[in-house]
């Protein structure tokens, strides 16, 4: 069962994380209007996978065929927020990716 359309209320823009360099971190092109479900919630998250704690600002929920990986830029409400990880699929049918938010700390 997929998320049923009423419920993603929001859009969001998303660039994807494509690695590094001597001058930062390089993105590819953001792609916009992308459907999807924001929730605020505030949290501490002690050792993440690059070892730095960081404040959990949300979870946004997309439909499965969105593709975002750790790292990438998420622009919603004109905030630009950080992918932290990316919550495995617990059910038997893709029904939504859950991607949890942050600012790094």
């Amino acid at each position: 069962m997929r998320l049923p359309a009423f419920m993603l209320k929001d859009k969001a823009s998303i660039e994807l994380y494509t690695g590094s360099s001597a001058y930062g971190n390089i993105y590819g092109t953001a792609v916009t209007d992308i459907k999807c479900r924001f929730e605020k919630s505030l949290s501490l998250i002690k050792g993440t996978k690059n070892g730095k704690s960081a404040n959990k600002v949300g979870v946004c929920f997309f439909q499965p065929s969105v593709t975002v990986t750790e790292g990438s830029k998420i622009t919603i409400n004109s905030v630009v927020y950080e992918v932290l990880y990316i919550v495995p699929e617990k059910g038997f049918v893709d029904s939504h990716i859950e991607v949890v938010l942050g600012h790094s700390a």
